[in-house]
């Protein structure tokens, strides 16, 4: 499966290198935005979902082939929720999208840029990204070195900046489709200190129940969980601990 997936994935990773993608890199810097980098990802896989013919060259191949009835899930997301962005984007997106294409343009050779161009507009730049702010999971790592396990532990007493510099952002295909509960019955763990995500049964699952994962930090209280969820993903929960604590803090 290892081998299958570094086959699979030397195409585009190939087209990825050969891009210039230091001002999108600039503008994320600048915002803390590491959604677009995982767009322009997105944008390669979609250019070459499949493995180049011996001679072919990385471009515009792959447009040629018939998509999937459904779309590739690895690089249209489809079967993930997304928002409703009223035209026209956010300008910030529309400049991520301008240097994305710029970068793009510094890996294709030819007509391979134009055909980039209609293929990855500012309509699927918008889709994707909206997408990616509610189904992205944050992945924390900790370097082994003792040097930054003493760094992190002082971040995380201060609450500074560097708190967020081993955190990283990772879609998970099938993960992505679970729900949210504030009394989830799964854990979401990252055991290897990598982006290999693990679900473990937090308590015991009933026959029939179903999975479910929270969205937000759990230790939370009710009305800080329900600002959160609102806030990030457009919704209320209704779980029975959200019912149940805010009944009691109406009562109070």
């Amino acid at each position: 499966a290892c081998r299958e997936a570094r086959l699979q994935g030397e195409p585009w990773w190939r087209l990825h290198a050969r891009c210039d993608w230091g001002p999108l890199q600039a503008l994320c810097s600048g915002s803390g935005d590491k959604f677009p980098l995982l767009m322009a990802r997105l944008a390669c896989m979609r250019l070459r979902p499949r493995g180049p013919e011996r001679g072919e060259e990385l471009g515009v191949g792959a447009l040629r082939s018939p998509p999937p009835a459904r779309g590739d899930p690895l690089s249209d997301l489809q079967h993930l929720c997304h928002a409703r962005v009223p035209p026209p984007p956010p300008e910030p997106w529309r400049e991520q999208h301008a240097a994305l294409l710029r970068g793009l343009a510094a890996g294709l050779a030819g007509k391979a840029t134009a055909v980039a161009c209609r293929a990855l507009d500012l309509a699927w730049y918008s889709d994707g990204m909206s997408r990616l702010h509610l189904n992205v999971f944050r992945v924390d790592t900790i370097s082994m070195h003792g040097a930054s396990l003493l760094q992190a532990a002082a971040a995380s007493l201060g609450g500074g900046p560097v708190a967020a510099l081993g955190a990283g952002s990772a879609l998970y295909a099938l993960a992505s489709l679970f729900n949210h509960s504030c009394d989830p019955c799964l854990d979401v763990q990252f055991p290897g200190n990598n982006a290999l995500l693990t679900l473990r049964a937090a308590r015991d699952v009933d026959a029939g129940e179903q999975l479910t994962i929270s969205y937000v930090d759990v230790g939370a209280g009710v009305t800080q969980r329900q600002r959160s969820l609102h806030h990030a993903y457009g919704f209320r929960c209704r779980c029975a601990r959200c019912v149940e604590e805010g009944a009691g803090s109406a009562g109070d």
